[in-house]
């Protein structure tokens, strides 16, 4: 009898922490379904500003960048070999060359516009380069870096990287393109 009372209490303890658990991992699953980044909301003014990223010369060259890439052009625009060529640096897949040449196709649209204050620190006369983040409209599955500025001399623009992670992070490309989502099928703005 006391053996059956122990298999019977042993019991009830398996059933309570195995329902702990499944609590605990159910709170968990639903706290972060509910952690999602709404559209992003922009007042007229703000808008405008948003807009304005795309009026941005490093901005526009990038589009440039594209065209020549896929053209073969490469002695139109500015593109350095390190930018062009295929390069696996840690966790990141580099290069024009890496990637699919539908990406370059497609429009893009802007996530973030950044100056890269350390290449503006290191150049000493004054020549500046722009971190852009950009999404392709057409394929949307990756968030991409490219790094565009002024060659050494001062006297043209070049591309001087691209790249994307090589395993993209899906949550935070996911809040992206929720947060982005109008944009993201924005044929008048996008370049």
């Amino acid at each position: 009898m006391n053996s059956l009372r122990s298999v019977s209490s042993k019991n009830k303890i398996l059933v309570l922490v195995l329902s702990l658990v499944i609590l605990l991992f159910l709170n968990i699953y639903l706290f972060f379904a509910s952690v999602r980044e709404p559209p992003i909301k922009l007042t007229g003014e703000q808008r405008e500003e948003y807009y304005n990223l795309y009026k941005i010369p490093q901005v526009i060259f990038l589009r440039k960048a594209f065209n020549a890439y896929l053209a073969k052009e490469d002695n139109v625009e500015c593109l350095l070999s390190i930018a062009v060529q295929e390069n696996r640096f840690d966790d990141l897949l580099s290069g024009l060359d890496a990637y699919d040449k539908s990406y370059y196709k497609s429009k893009f649209i802007v996530v973030k516009v950044n100056e890269n204050t350390s290449i503006t620190a290191a150049s000493g006369n004054g020549i500046r380069a722009n971190d852009i983040y950009i999404i392709f409209q057409d394929k949307p599955d990756r968030l991409f870096y490219a790094l565009v500025g002024k060659d050494p001399n001062g006297e043209k623009m070049c591309l001087w990287g691209f790249n994307s992670k090589e395993l993209q992070n899906d949550e935070a490309l996911k809040t992206y393109k929720q947060m982005f989502r109008e944009y993201l099928t924005d044929k008048d703005h996008a370049l």
